[in-house]
């Protein structure tokens, strides 16, 4: 493989006989690269309905996927989607100053959820970013949502519902290779399910707000006593202001203009 240089330009020539093999997408990619096109509708994220148009388009042989908001405002934002190792994987170049990282987590049908990933370069005690993010989400059937296992940290669930299953934030005890706590500091906001575990961990504390659903006192799973010691609640049964914990918080941080940013579409 040789590389030549002249001036600004790089080119990249293959040497004979080698041959460039695509490797197979993701099905999560593949979904992806669905949306190819310029996609114009209304969203709300905090301050009413407000217009807005993504763009997509596919770049580097159908190996990327580049979106595009508000493009051609100084509020210009990109986010980059890619397979690493067969798994979907993001950068988000955000207004911020800041490119974060994220691994898909979990899919289904419906839903892409994606979470930070350690490795892209920002630390996450020192600097303001976007880091993990269920908004705004129903989720179908009658399964839980939770962590998977080990001690995840900072999860927030905003306006999230289960209308037919659970929300956790639990001690998963001896299940699958010894999961045991699943999560410390995390925030269920204004999320609305048939019932809810959420556990204080040793050391740190777990909160539901603003939450509608039974709230259901357990101990590990596979015993039958004592209970564990029960998350911290606030306005159990009744919804809370403001509606979106995170869009607030975001405005407080930026300033209300930091609203039309948010890439996500609340709905």
């Amino acid at each position: 493989m040789q590389h030549v240089w002249k001036g600004l330009n790089h080119w990249l020539w293959l040497g004979a006989g080698e041959t460039e093999k695509s490797k197979p997408s993701s099905a999560e990619f593949e979904r992806l690269k669905t949306l190819v096109g310029t996609w114009q509708g209304k969203t709300d994220i905090g301050q009413g309905l407000i217009d807005m148009t993504v763009q997509y388009r596919l770049l580097a042989g159908g190996t990327v996927l580049e979106e595009r908001v508000f493009a051609g405002t100084p509020n210009e934002m990109l986010t980059i989607y890619f397979d690493r190792d067969g798994k979907l994987a993001l950068t988000h170049y955000c207004i911020m100053g800041n490119r974060p990282g994220m691994l898909l987590k979990s899919s289904d049908s419906k839903t892409l959820k994606f979470e930070f990933d350690e490795t892209c370069g920002i630390n996450p005690a020192k600097e303001s970013h976007m880091h993990a993010l269920t908004l705004h989400c129903t989720f179908l059937g009658d399964g839980r949502v939770e962590s998977h296992q080990r001690w995840s940290t900072g999860m927030l669930y905003d306006n999230c519902r289960v209308p037919g299953g659970g929300m956790d934030f639990r001690n998963r005890g001896s299940m699958g290779s010894g999961h045991g706590w699943t999560m410390g500091w995390g925030v269920a906001w204004n999320c609305e399910a048939k019932d809810f575990v959420i556990q204080n961990p040793p050391g740190a504390v777990n909160w539901m707000i603003g939450c509608v659903g039974e709230s259901k006192p357990m101990p590990r799973p596979f015993g039958t006593q004592p209970n564990l010691p029960e998350g911290n609640k606030d306005s159990h049964g009744a919804h809370v202001k403001p509606q979106s914990l995170y869009l607030a918080q975001l405005a407080e941080r930026l300033g209300p203009q930091a609203l039309k940013n948010v890439e996500a579409t609340a709905k």
